[in-house]
């Protein structure tokens, strides 16, 4: 076969590769949610499955295969479009929201925002709340919808910035396929916890990190170092103001590469002479001086700090100020701060874990399914470690080993925070800070792959290296679609809002008696309040109830509606909102283990429980008191 056919077959695959795409998109925008949707994999049409793979299955083999560099860039365009449009999905679905948890807090920040009901500097993270409403207020859009663009227009970023990293390290020209590939894994996204893809500050700020990450190693190159220091600034301060936890572990990690280039470059003679290296010191004291400025000057209006003791401290330490803490930590000696901590050791904490124990599914296995291409990744991050042997391997001496070596250092501090959270056992953080982790093992990996790969070809043919890639490649990809969104794969629901919801909840909290109380089902009937009055709105006040479950802004009725003698937990009437999501769950995943679909029935056969809204995804009950008369 010619060169000439060879192209246009290339060209022809390639086209039908967007083609495939664009009917995926098609189908999936012409199926939109009609009601709530237990599994997004299951009630997305087959169609848009069969599409997106094969684009991606056709970008992979593109770009390993063609020799051509405008056909392997092309591939990779489309592959990343392909998981941009995957990470859309619940838009082109047609889903009114994603996120029934933060995500609809998050909503009310917006709407409260706009309304001029809350302040700017009031949020500790406004950085996504106002993009999302300068798109709102330009578009004429609602607010759920500009809520969900954003995150796959912070995808798009991860996307694009995490090659470019790779690029900067291995100082190459040209973008390569692994290092696109290994972005298109979306590795921090962990569905378990956080972060995940819907409009949480905590998810989009993961997201950004590659960003800011390519200013930093573009900074440290030398050449035009005025303007990406600006840039950097700027790039931080926006970290920041997207969620400051993320703002605060960049800034350390900022610090600790600045210092270990600063020696690099000067030891190694990088940098030589008393004024050229005066000068270096002078570019890094100011940027570092400046960056970490930018980060305290918000978090010190925020109280960040007293909000990690306030997590940590108790668990921990048995304390709960951080004046209590400093003095913990001047009292005691170093092995006797140790001791304390393995005192607390870390626990396997998963959502709704006696649940999962009742229906025989190992936690192991879903950790397993979740974090299987996350694990891998983080062997291949720590053999980036060995990239200076693969380079004299593959005859290269331009490879920045230097700078690997000071990401490796300026992780220490998140992964610190990562440890301390887990002897806590507060899975919310320590998942957080364990995104912030893998995008850097998602640049590491990208390194210690491409390096590898010129080793292995100086070796071998290079058809075999790129042919076993590509498919692992693919196969990586397959599995690690499986976890970029919560589903029953993972024994957890998808997390959609339809409308109905939204509407039964507008109405319940419209006309509901204002002396009676609120108890849930598993909905966060305060979420809903949040979402839709604005997050500076009146709370919802608590039925109480004599053995009902959850704490602080959750109030949830007994498994089982109490053995089905729901009005003896309660000596006032109280309202119960039951969601199509909740009696998804309850009786399609959970098998009827915390609610039956007998369970449910027995609200509508009951005397004085009154139905008093429905709409097909919402009912909302009026629970009366048991009395003497009722035996």
């Amino acid at each position: 076969m010619n060169a000439t056919t060879h192209r246009r077959l290339a060209k022809a695959t390639l086209a039908a590769g967007a083609i495939a795409l664009a009917v995926a998109a098609l189908a999936a925008h012409l199926t939109p949610a009609t009601g709530y949707e237990l599994s997004i994999y299951q009630a997305t049409p087959g169609v848009f499955w069969i599409g997106l793979f094969v684009t991606l299955g056709v970008a992979v083999a593109l770009a390993f295969a063609s020799n051509r560099r405008s056909i392997r860039v092309a591939a990779l365009w489309l592959a990343g479009l392909a998981i941009v449009a995957f990470a859309a999905l619940p838009l082109l679905r047609g889903y009114y929201f994603f996120g029934p948890e933060d995500a609809l807090t998050h909503l009310g920040y917006t709407k409260s925002l706009v309304r001029g009901t809350v302040d700017l500097t009031t949020i500790i993270y406004p950085g996504m709340h106002t993009l999302a409403a300068l798109l709102g207020i330009l578009t004429t859009r609602p607010f759920t919808w500009s809520l969900l663009v954003t995150v796959p227009l912070f995808v798009a970023a991860f996307v694009l910035f995490v090659p470019l990293c790779v690029r900067l390290i291995v100082a190459r020209r040209t973008v390569d396929p692994i290092a696109v590939f290994s972005s298109l894994l979306l590795l921090p996204i962990a569905v378990i916890y956080l972060p995940v893809l819907q409009p949480i500050p905590t998810s989009e700020a993961i997201l950004f990190v590659p960003a800011v990450t390519f200013v930093l190693l573009a900074y440290v190159r030398r050449p035009r170092r005025l303007a990406f220091g600006t840039l950097l600034v700027v790039a931080l301060a926006f970290l920041v103001v997207l969620h400051p936890q993320h703002g605060l572990v960049f800034g350390a990690l900022l610090g600790i590469v600045l210092v270990t280039q600063f020696f690099t470059q000067t030891l190694t003679r990088t940098v030589t002479g008393p004024k050229a290296i005066t000068r270096l010191f002078v570019q890094f004291v100011v940027l570092a001086g400046v960056g970490l400025a930018v980060v305290w000057l918000w978090l010190s209006t925020q109280s960040l700090f007293g909000r990690g003791v306030s997590q940590l401290g108790p668990a921990l330490f048995g304390v709960d100020t951080a004046g209590e803490l400093r003095t913990f930590l001047a009292t005691h000696s170093f092995g006797a701060i140790v001791a304390e901590l393995l005192d607390n050791p870390a626990r396997p904490i998963i959502p709704r874990s006696n649940t999962l124990e009742a229906l025989g599914v190992s936690v192991r296995t879903i950790y397993r399914r979740t974090f299987a291409v996350e694990i891998l990744y983080g062997g291949f991050a720590v053999l980036a470690l060995l990239v200076p042997l693969l380079s004299k391997l593959a005859d290269r001496r331009n490879i920045r080993y230097s700078v690997v070596l000071s990401l490796v250092c300026g992780l220490v501090p998140a992964m610190a925070l990562t440890v301390l959270y887990v002897l806590a056992g507060n899975p919310l953080q320590y998942f957080r800070y364990l995104g912030f982790v893998l995008v850097f093992v998602t640049i590491l990996g990208g390194v210690f792959l491409w390096e590898a790969r010129a080793a292995a070809e100086t070796w071998l043919p290079s058809i075999p290296v790129r042919s076993v890639l590509a498919v692992g490649f693919v196969a990586l990809l397959v599995v690690s679609s499986f976890t970029m969104f919560r589903s029953p794969y993972v024994t957890q629901e998808t997390e959609h809002v339809p409308e109905g919801q939204m509407d039964g909840y507008e109405f319940a909290f419209d006309h509901a008696a204002n002396d009676v109380g609120f108890a849930g089902v598993s909905s966060p009937i305060y979420r809903y309040r949040d979402g839709i009055a604005g997050s500076n709105a009146s709370a919802v006040p608590k039925a109480p109830l004599k053995n009902g479950r959850g704490s602080g802004a959750y109030s949830r009725v007994p498994y089982h509606f109490a053995d089905q003698q729901l009005r003896t937990q309660s000596d006032e009437p109280f309202y119960l909102p039951v969601t199509a999501a909740d009696r998804q769950s309850s009786t399609q995943l959970y098998g009827g283990v915390e609610f039956s679909q007998d369970d449910f029935s027995y609200l509508n056969d009951t005397s004085r429980i009154s139905n008093t809204y429905a709409n097909g995804q919402f009912d909302l009950y009026r629970i009366e008191p048991a009395n003497e008369s009722d035996g």
